[in-house]
């Protein structure tokens, strides 16, 4: 299960609009890996976008391991604009899920 929320930021840097999301995976199975590039900013053109570096961040999500039945929560930073975030667990797969950015 991976969940998504804005998590109340939008910020300038290098006048750049930075937007922050917090995502929450909740591990129901096998042992799982995970990183910040499942997910994916779209601006309102409908381009994406990966997720950026920001030095002022906090909380990031990096790449791990999540064992049965564990639970992680991290941060993934993106150039604004951006209206929604998509995620998609590999490259490989056809299956992708969108939440809408306030």
């Amino acid at each position: 299960m991976h969940e998504g929320s804005a998590c109340g930021l939008t910020t300038r840097y290098s006048d750049e609009e930075v937007t922050c999301i917090t995502v929450t995976y909740v591990n129901n199975g096998q042992k799982k890996v995970f990183n910040p590039y499942e997910w994916a900013g779209e601006d309102p053109r409908g381009a994406q976008r990966s997720q950026t570096f920001y030095t002022e961040g906090t909380n990031e999500l990096h790449s791990r391991e999540l064992a049965p039945g564990g639970t992680v929560t991290g941060n993934v930073y993106f150039e604004s604009p951006i209206s929604k975030v998509a995620f998609q667990e590999s490259l490989w797969s056809d299956e992708e899920a969108t939440w809408i950015v306030p």
